[in-house]
């Protein structure tokens, strides 16, 4: 199978425009067949999927594992989560998870500024099934640049005050930035973060 990344609508604009290379790979028949019915199913072209499948490894599967994620389902996430109260959920996020989801961070960026940690969060929330949106909004005469993040996970309200608490010690204590606005509700978390 031949292809080339070029143009390939699936990359931003930013990795859109490295140079690319056309290669060719030996795949066997049946899982030629499942990645054309994909690519037909999401309606992309097979070149897209195949592109989106190494960034996704790149990007994610080479080193979660060894960063120390594991999978669970949704249903025992959000059961796990239910059983506890919130001033549990703080303290977990406000300790273990800041530190853990740092080290992890580095780990698989190799740095810890604003662009690694949105660029680490938006990995782990698309790899983990949960919808994540970044917008940057410009700097105005009366607002300085920021972004927002909104994240939608349909795991309750206990997981949102944990991603909230997470996200916000991770910027206030391992990168020195603060939220300007933090809106939870049972299924979206909303974060605001001054550039």
């Amino acid at each position: 199978m031949s292809f080339m990344s070029k143009g390939a609508g699936y990359f931003p604009d930013s990795v859109r425009k490295k140079e690319t290379v056309t290669v060719t790979f030996r795949v066997d028949k049946e899982s030629m067949h499942l990645l054309q019915e994909e690519a037909k199913r999401q309606q992309i072209s097979l070149n897209n999927l195949v592109n989106h499948i190494i960034n996704r490894y790149i990007e994610w599967e080479e080193y979660a594992a060894k960063a120390g994620y594991m999978q669970l389902t949704k249903p025992v996430v959000a059961e796990l989560f239910n059983r506890l109260s919130d001033e549990d959920i703080i303290e977990i996020a406000r300790k273990t998870g800041k530190d853990a989801n740092f080290d992890i961070m580095l780990f698989m960026k190799g740095k810890t500024d604003l662009e690694s940690f949105i660029s680490w969060l938006e990995a782990r929330m698309k790899n983990s099934g949960i919808e994540i949106s970044r917008k940057v909004n410009s700097e105005s005469e009366f607002q300085s640049r920021s972004q927002t993040i909104v994240i939608k996970h349909d795991l309750g309200q206990k997981w949102s005050l944990y991603l909230k608490t997470l996200i916000e010690s991770l910027l206030k204590e391992s990168l020195a930035k603060t939220t300007t606005l933090t809106t939870l509700t049972s299924n979206t978390v909303l974060v605001k973060i001054p550039e």
